[in-house]
């Protein structure tokens, strides 16, 4: 987002940007969504889609707790090698019975690709008996313009979408089958917190598997690899109008 036209509590129409109003600009980009304000227009930059986006999904049982351990070190091991880059992202939940579920999404690959890069830990996992699938490996990749498609998907992937059941909703009402779960949802408790990369390291990898464990005796543990920003690449220049946005104000701070 590049600047947002808001109407505050006060009926006051306000312009958002890096130079004006950039305490209100820096609050409606981050949780506080109608909270701060009508938004009545917005500037986005847009950004060109890669070919293809796809999921990875499957749940892995392991049949002690010590097994458990090495399964959470294996992944975690696995996401530090593997998939610490731009192209993966969304969830590994560690469950208190011992099972791990995957549910990540990748952007750019096409399915033999992610299916190559997910072959070394399915391997792992596969050639030992402490192991068990409950639920089987999916991959699945589409065009990136139809990932959001309800028409597409209920055509060539019956399941994957839920239609709104209601008499008169529209055809474009969906969600996500495997988010069936979260309808209805009350949460008595939920914590949330920023990961340091640096637990990725080898010599603390180690503490962080232990934490894990430790916590799914109590919790479920979930990790969101969600934000863009683990391992992705850091922008080398700012956008030109980015570079605008700083020269404007650097000269009136003058």
């Amino acid at each position: 987002m590049l600047e947002a036209e808001i109407v505050t509590a006060d009926g006051m129409v306000r312009i958002a940007n890096a130079c004006t109003n950039p305490d209100l600009f820096w609050g409606i980009k981050g949780g506080g969504g109608g909270s701060l304000g009508v938004i009545t227009r917005l500037t986005l930059r847009t950004r060109e889609l890669p070919e293809f986006f796809g999921a990875v999904a499957a749940s892995i049982k392991a049949s002690s707790d010590d097994a458990y351990r090495a399964l959470i070190a294996r992944a975690v091991s696995f996401y530090q090698s593997n998939l610490f880059n731009p192209h993966w992202g969304e969830q590994m939940i560690f469950r208190t019975d011992n099972t791990l579920r995957i549910s990540m999404v990748f952007q750019g690959l096409t399915q033999p690709e992610a299916d190559a890069v997910w072959a070394p830990f399915f391997n792992w996992v596969r050639a030992r008996k402490e192991y068990s699938f409950a639920s089987p490996v999916r991959t699945l990749s589409v065009p990136a313009r139809h990932f959001w498609d309800a028409e597409f998907f209920r055509t060539h992937l019956p399941g994957i979408m839920v239609a709104d059941d209601r008499p008169d909703a529209s055809r474009d009402h969906v969600l996500w089958a495997g988010d069936q779960g979260q309808v209805g949802w009350f949460l008595h408790g939920f914590n949330s917190a920023w990961m340091p990369a640096s637990l990725l390291g080898k010599n603390r990898q180690s503490a962080l598997v232990d934490a894990v464990f430790a916590g799914t005796r109590q919790w479920e543990v979930a990790f969101h690899f969600n934000k863009g920003l683990a391992g992705a690449p850091r922008t080398k220049s700012p956008p030109q109008k980015t570079l605008r946005q700083i020269r404007r104000c650097w000269t009136r701070s003058r």
